[in-house]
């Protein structure tokens, strides 16, 4: 056990922000206080939220092939990883690999997640081995750093990196949970460099997906956009620079746009009638994508 300075014994304790919430819940109102708290802190230190030992519960899951190491260390080796992994805790200076697939998808839905994993469409791919990743809608900080450590990791391959691929609904709050992957969120912009996934690719859901295959899945396959969704869209396309027109996507843009003045969204699950089901889809989509 390592001594401080001042010759007392200090002990690496990790601890999760959900149980800093309950020391005093009156004081901190809601848990993401706490968790302003904790990122203020560390950019106020200049370290990193790791190196707080202070951490948010594990949310996401993941079921496909990688190895994280660990110094000299194999910590996991993921050949045989269930369905039910939840996301490992990426310390600084831990390393991945994935050199052994082709593909990451994040998924944005936990019921597709586990639909897909059931069959072992990792394994089962017509582009090859791949690994699933959910956050189970709007990803945690575990979720985007274990996704980012991958990313880091295909980039240090020099013969066909894997790609990654995000499958969300064809609707606002979708495409947005796809933009936190990609380029973060405003609740945290001085650690969005280090966890933002710039190799992200939109797999789908478009809602010209369903447009373009009426006879396939019917004219009930694309839902009303609520006046809910109606003002997310308008905030942004108005307040956020990834979705300005002179902004760095926009096919993304023109998405949101389309959504608003046909005044549908598209879900998932509208994929499981197609031709092939979701699988037979996703196997489409990728081959398109390369």
């Amino acid at each position: 056990m390592p001594k401080n300075q001042s010759g007392r014994y200090t002990e690496h304790i990790h601890t999760i922000t959900r149980d800093i919430y309950y020391i005093d819940p009156e004081f901190f109102r809601v848990q993401y206080i706490v968790d302003h708290i904790v990122d203020d802190l560390a950019y106020t230190i200049g370290v990193n939220r790791t190196a707080l030992n202070v951490e948010a519960a594990a949310k996401g899951l993941v079921t496909g092939d990688f190895r994280l190491i660990r110094g000299s260390h194999i910590l996991i080796d993921a050949q045989s990883v269930t369905e039910d992994s939840l996301i490992p805790r990426i310390e600084d200076g831990d390393e991945i690999d994935i050199s052994r697939v082709r593909w990451v998808l994040v998924i944005e839905k936990e019921a597709v997640f586990h639909r897909l994993a059931r069959i072992s469409y990792h394994t089962r791919a017509l582009a090859g081995e791949g690994i699933m990743v959910t956050g189970k809608g709007y990803p945690d900080f575990m979720t985007r750093t274990f996704l980012r450590a991958m990313s880091d990791s295909a980039s240090s391959q020099r013969r066909r990196p894997p790609r990654f691929y995000a499958l969300t609904d064809g609707d606002p709050h979708g495409m947005a949970i796809m933009s936190t992957y990609k380029y973060g969120s405003a609740a945290h912009l001085h650690q969005n460099a280090r966890l933002s996934i710039p190799r992200l690719q939109w797999l789908g859901l478009r809602v010209t997906d369903i447009i373009a295959v009426p006879e396939v899945l019917g004219d009930t396959a694309l839902l009303s956009l609520t006046m809910r969704d109606r003002k997310k869209i308008v905030a942004m396309l108005r307040n956020s620079p990834v979705w300005a027109s002179d902004g760095p996507e926009p096919e993304w843009r023109a998405e949101l746009q389309r959504m608003l003045v046909l005044n549908l969204k598209a879900e998932i699950e509208i994929l499981y009638g197609c031709q092939g089901g979701l699988e037979g889809w996703i196997n489409r989509r990728m081959f398109r994508q390369e």
